[in-house]
């Protein structure tokens, strides 16, 4: 589920009043909590340059790894697909829709 507090461009600059970095951004979010379980994110806003905080809620590493592995099947038909524009854009079709 997408958040509609967060829009394109926006910068997380903390996770739970922690400062993230690159490296340190994946594990904070996904952490060792339980699944389902609420996290904060300080984000600065790039519409407005100022910080809002927001809350989401963490989903288990296997579903993680579920939406990475699905999102490598698509990656690879489009490779196999080549040119073939119309197999592309199905694919292309079907991430979007899933997700969302």
């Amino acid at each position: 589920e997408r958040s509609t507090q967060l829009d394109s461009g926006d910068v997380i600059t903390k996770v739970d009043g922690k400062d993230v970095t690159e490296d340190t951004f994946p594990g904070l979010v996904v952490g060792s909590d339980i699944p389902g379980s609420v996290v904060t994110l300080t984000v600065l806003k790039a519409s407005r340059g100022g910080k809002k905080d927001v809350t989401i809620r963490r989903m288990s590493r296997e579903s993680i790894d579920d939406q990475v592995t699905m999102f490598e099947l698509f990656t690879n038909v489009k490779e196999v697909a080549g040119g073939q524009n119309d197999v592309v854009e199905s694919v292309d079709a079907a991430l979007f829709h899933w997700t969302g």
